[in-house]
This record gives structure tokens, sequence and C-alpha cells, in this order.
């Protein structure tokens, strides 16, 4: 009897660190996943910056209201749907996600499963060529405010384990075209 006991507690003080440290981990997983979706979001929010900057650098200039300054983005409004996006190329491959089946476009579950997810190239690049696929799916809306401001959303939608689920983050951020500022 008192070997059972001393088993059982034995199997207690073993079984309650095994328990915590997975539960660690899967913490450890998830943050790192979260960090690696939330740079992925920025990195497209630089890239649109990008294009917007070489757009004005390059002397477009407005022609009756039109908002040159975003040249190249329209695939990206919310109306088409958003558009995927690879970084890993000098001014970016905006690709329209009307049909979801882009590198990167979003599907229309939740669940992500009907993700089509971005590559990774080279063991450390992200984007939309690449031998391995990762677990990632992002999607750019640009919405005009007015024809000096846009709003800028990236969601970035993951499945890293079929316990957590799938998860989603999104950034949003304004930019303005300060071309105008400099003219005026």
């Amino acid at each position: 009897m008192e070997t059972l006991i001393a088993i059982s507690l034995l199997l207690l003080a073993i079984t309650g660190p095994m328990v915590f440290a997975q539960n660690a981990l899967r913490a450890a997983f998830n943050s790192r996943d979260q960090v690696t979706a939330f740079y992925l979001a920025q990195d497209a929010i630089e890239l649109v910056k990008n294009v917007r900057d070489n757009n004005v650098l390059s002397g477009k200039t407005a022609v009756s209201g039109e908002k040159y300054w975003l040249s190249y983005l329209e695939n990206c409004d919310t109306a088409s749907g958003g558009c995927s996006v690879d970084t890993s190329t000098p001014l970016g491959d905006f690709m329209p996600c009307e049909t979801a089946d882009n590198p990167g476009c979003l599907g229309e579950a939740s669940d992500a499963s009907q993700d089509v997810h971005l590559k990774i190239k080279d063991s450390a690049v992200i984007g939309h060529n690449g031998e391995d696929e990762s677990i990632f799916s992002r999607v750019v809306y640009i919405d005009s405010q007015n024809l000096d401001e846009a709003k800028i959303t990236v969601k970035v939608r993951w499945k890293s384990h079929d316990n957590i689920g799938a998860r989603d983050i999104t950034v949003v951020e304004y930019i303005y075209n300060w071309a105008n500022t400099i003219i005026n």
C-alpha cells in the first residue's frame, strides 16, 4: 500500500511540471507565430509606402484630381477584395485577391482552410515564390480617404496547429501624399 501511494505521489510530482512545460511551449510557439505575422503585416505596409514614395519621386503629377501617388496599388482596394503582396521583389508584386487563388490570399472560411499560403524561399524569405509553403496568408486593403490620404489595412492569418486553431492579426496605418505639402 505504501508503495502504491509513493508511486502515485511520484507520478503527480512528475506530471505537474510536464503539463506546465507543455503549456509554456505552446505559448512560446504561439508568440513566435504572432510576432512573425506582425512583421509580415508591417513589411507589406512598408512596401506600400515605398511604392508611394517612388510614385512621388519619379515625377508623376496629379491630373484633374487623380491619386497619382497611389499608382500600381489599384488592385488593393477593399471593393475588389484586396491584394496579395510579394515583398521580396523591389517594387512588390501586387496580385488581386478577387479569385482568392493567388499566393497569400485569404479564403472565405475563417478557419484558414481555404487560404492560399505564402511561400518560403531560401529558408528565410517569405513571398509568392518558394520551395516550401508557410503557414501564413496576407491580404492588403488600400482605401482612399480623400485625395491626400489612404488607409492601409493588412490582415495576416495563420494556423500553426489544429489544437490552437486559426489566428489572425490586423494592422492599420494611414499614409499621406506628402508631395502636396511640399508643392503647396
